[in-house]
């Protein structure tokens, strides 16, 4: 295991933070899984952000990676089941969107009328099926289940009221990372992904 990966770095730091802490030992479990999360999400924040930085696509970049991450932590959806791969396909994947902005105008030529055609059907997959959760730590009750969906919807609503004000640029880049991040919790997409991380999973 890498000493630089977010498990072994949050493992260390709950067990210090039991011995040192004055903390109950059955809360170590919770507090490396909370740790590890956000050292994940530092990680891939902080390494999309650079590649994107590096290749002239800041800000589209900062905006793929805002949508996503917004709508991700309340609607939730697939990933993959280990850390590199899920870090490679993430920073790929919003690398991607941000480099894909100048073919799609090629492929639309007005940008608004995509957007108020597709917009009311992401809105739909999403009061359909989020939010998407598969942890068992993560298991709600029904209100909870409910204040997420709304939550992510709204969420939504925003970025696609903020991407009606962008130039077309960006206006593409919030709509495509929506509809990839709608994509993760609809069951052809939650397929797609787990069929791909089984097939990783059993070559290592």
């Amino acid at each position: 295991m890498s000493a630089f990966s977010p498990k072994l770095i949050a493992t260390k730091f709950s067990e210090r933070a039991i011995l040192f802490g004055n903390i109950d030992p059955r809360e170590k479990d919770r507090i490396r899984y909370g740790l590890e999360w956000g050292i994940s999400g530092f990680y891939q924040i902080a390494l999309t952000l650079l590649i994107g930085y590096s290749v002239g696509l800041f800000m589209e970049t900062l905006l793929v990676l805002t949508t996503i991450s917004s709508l991700r932590l309340f609607a939730g959806g697939a990933h993959f089941s280990n850390f590199n791969y899920c870090l490679i396909a993430s920073v790929s994947l919003i690398i991607g969107i941000a480099f894909s902005g100048p073919f799609l105008l090629h492929i639309f030529s007005n940008v608004n009328t995509l957007l108020l055609i597709t917009y009311p059907i992401l809105l739909a997959f999403l009061w359909n099926y989020a939010p998407v959760l598969f942890k068992k730590r993560n298991k709600k009750s029904n209100r909870e289940i409910q204040q997420a969906k709304h939550i992510s919807i709204t969420i939504s609503v925003a970025f696609m009221l903020l991407s009606f004000c962008l130039p077309d640029i960006y206006a593409l880049a919030i709509y495509t990372a929506l509809f990839f991040q709608v994509f993760t919790i609809t069951p052809f997409g939650i397929k797609i992904i787990h069929f791909i991380d089984s097939k990783l999973t059993k070559r290592r």
